[in-house]
């Protein structure tokens, strides 16, 4: 947990991957496997995966500068 980014956890590939609150959760899970299945797909291996906001979920390919 971070007090902005909210409840997250390490994946197993170590990227870190943020959910916020713990509202809209089936939603921002399915977003979440959609997403990296998509990443995967296209050989993207991201360092931080937020879908703190699931209408605007993003990524970053490197710690720098990712929010």
């Amino acid at each position: 947990y971070e007090s902005i980014k909210g409840l997250g956890f390490v994946n197993a590939d170590g990227s870190r991957v943020w959910f916020g609150s713990g509202r809209n959760m089936p939603m921002k899970i399915l977003i979440y496997k959609t997403l990296m299945a998509d990443l995967a797909a296209k050989g993207i291996r991201p360092s931080e995966v937020n879908i703190v906001n699931p209408h605007a979920p993003y990524y970053c390919e490197s710690s720098v500068g990712c929010g």
